[in-house]
């Protein structure tokens, strides 16, 4: 048996194999119809995709043969390789190069060989890779006319994996901007978060009527910054197929009072009024995604307030019962502003479409909030529409599915002001390595009159608990040391000093996607509070985990 010899470019082909990204992969249905096809065309029992690594045979697809590699010494497809050419062994018993060889002598007892190679392009030269070969256990001829045939397969291969790798690229690519974009967002989200939260403690402190105004008009251009800055983030999520809708319970009147109030009170000096009608009782509580819906009837409230000079901007809303938990929101949301021509509607869903007049370069926009909007009312199950008539107004309808929750459960109950009265007996322990949140959220607690001791990571948490009692944890998800879920699971094991395990612990987070939720989840923690964080919001979720637990 003669061993097949090692190319001068042994180095550098096997650099360019790597490169493939095709060894030790799992078998792929393109290459396997294809040898499949092979098989047919030339009527043999075993066809194989074989790449020549360094010490081995490693066959990417292989019919007729239950095998995924052999040693490299014992290959023919080596010798393909080596000499960079077609190799036609019709009688390996006849052949001293083969005759002694274990595969011809031992299963799977070769007897025809024919392979051409594979080449693989990598950093402007060519290389040969491996080959494709046909195999029989009983002599027999190629003819000129099959070798051609054979080779114009190797091509089809070639193009194969071409192919495959250019999609992992772009793939690769894909994935390094999205997440790209998903850190530089969080990284802009969470100053601006700050200021918003910041606006909040300072509105709870005013007294002054032209303060407020001032507090309502940054607060306004502040939502509105974090608004760009989630659409930048939900779009490259939508493009990488990323989106979840949450499933959570929340109150659907003040989902859309909490923005009205916000638009009311940073247009009290315009000519323009918000009015808001439902059809449902205030205390109604539905499960859906509350972060969407918000963002969704932003970017709506948002437009028509921006070409909205005078008149009203109306927000109608209405549920229609489906099943007995299952209903559909209905909810126009009309406008008396500068309306858009018949061009202006048909694009108006395309990402980066912008009315291309003087007064929208003046207002500015990404231009992709409506196409978010579509996307996530899709995702809720809903769809939208608009009607518009140029210098006549604007009317968006849209409908999202949300499943009801009965009025029976702890986690509908309406808390009087003498039980959130009741919070002022509470102990907090804040976990938060910023600064800025911290401060936040001493404000906060200090305006429920709620007692509280700050640390600024895990592990100064933890320490915390060995000397102090509290009643709950609001804990910090990304801090150095250790973060969150580490302290979290440590709390849970039992570490939490003269506290029970079975503390309460809410999130603070800067993400609402599903999967970090699910890691708080995970990691043993009871809620969650996004940033931005709302003093209704914190109230409520504090009384459902102590109090009303």
């Amino acid at each position: 048996m003669i061993v097949p010899e090692i190319p001068d470019n042994e180095v550098s082909r096997l650099r360019a194999l790597q490169a493939t990204g095709l060894l030790d992969t799992d078998r792929e249905a393109v290459f396997e119809n294809l040898t499949q096809l092979i098989a047919m065309s030339f009527d043999v029992p075993i066809v194989a995709i074989s790449l020549i690594d360094k010490n081995r045979q490693w066959f990417k697809s292989i019919q007729g043969l239950d095998a995924c590699e052999t040693h490299r010494d014992i290959s023919f497809c080596g010798h393909v390789v080596f000499h960079d050419s077609a190799l036609i062994v019709e009688d390996a018993r006849l052949d001293e190069r083969f005759h002694d060889n274990p595969l011809v002598a031992g299963e799977p007892n070769i007897v025809f060989y024919a392979g051409v190679p594979i080449a693989f392009k990598y950093e402007n030269q060519t290389y040969a890779i491996g080959s494709l070969c046909l195999i029989d256990q009983q002599a027999r001829t190629l003819t000129d006319r099959q070798l051609v045939v054979l080779k114009q397969f190797a091509k089809q291969v070639e193009e194969t994996i071409n192919t495959r790798l250019e999609t992992i690229i772009t793939t690769n690519e894909s994935a390094i901007k999205s997440q790209f974009l998903a850190n530089m967002t969080h990284e802009l989200r969470t100053p601006v978060s700050a200021v918003i939260s910041m606006l909040e403690v300072i509105k709870l402190n005013a007294d002054d009527d032209i303060l407020m105004k001032q507090v309502s008009i940054a607060e306004k251009s502040a939502h509105i910054g974090l608004s760009v800055i989630e659409d930048i983030l939900t779009f490259s999520r939508i493009d990488a197929g990323e989106i979840n809708v949450l499933q959570e319970e929340f109150r659907l009147a003040e989902c859309f009072l909490d923005l009205m109030n916000m638009f009311e009170n940073a247009n009290k000096t315009s000519q323009k009024q918000f009015l808001f009608a439902h059809d449902w009782d205030a205390s109604l509580i539905v499960k859906g995604d509350e972060a969407k819906l918000k963002q969704v009837l932003f970017n709506i409230l948002s437009n028509a307030d921006k070409f909205t000079f005078t008149g009203e901007i109306q927000v109608l809303a209405h549920i229609e019962i489906i099943e007995s938990n299952l209903v559909k929101l209905h909810c126009t949301i009309s406008d008396t502003g500068i309306g858009m021509t018949e061009q202006q509607r048909r694009n108006l869903f395309q990402p980066f479409q912008q009315f291309e007049t003087q007064a929208d370069r003046r207002f500015g926009g990404s231009g992709l909030g409506l196409s978010i909007s579509q996307a996530l009312i899709s995702a809720m199950g809903g769809n939208i529409t608009v009607s518009s008539h140029e210098g006549k107004g604007s009317t968006f309808s849209f409908d999202v599915m949300l499943e009801t929750v009965s009025t029976d459960g702890h986690v509908t109950k309406q808390a009087d002001n003498n039980e959130f009265d009741s919070l002022s007996q509470l102990n907090v322990l804040v976990v938060e390595d910023d600064m800025t949140n911290t401060i936040i959220a001493e404000h906060l607690l200090s305006h429920l009159n709620i007692s509280y001791e700050s640390v600024s990571n895990g592990i100064e948490g933890l320490a915390a608990l060995q000397k102090t009692q509290f009643d709950l944890i609001l804990l910090d998800c990304q801090m150095p040391e250790m973060d969150g879920y580490e302290m979290s699971r440590q709390i849970r094991l039992g570490h939490s000093g003269c506290n029970p395990s079975t503390i309460p612990i809410i999130a603070l987070t800067a993400n609402s996607l599903q999967a970090d939720r699910e890691e708080c989840v995970a990691a043993g923690m009871n809620d969650f509070l996004s940033k931005p964080i709302n003093i209704e919001e914190l109230t409520r979720k504090i009384y459902l985990n102590t109090l009303n637990a």
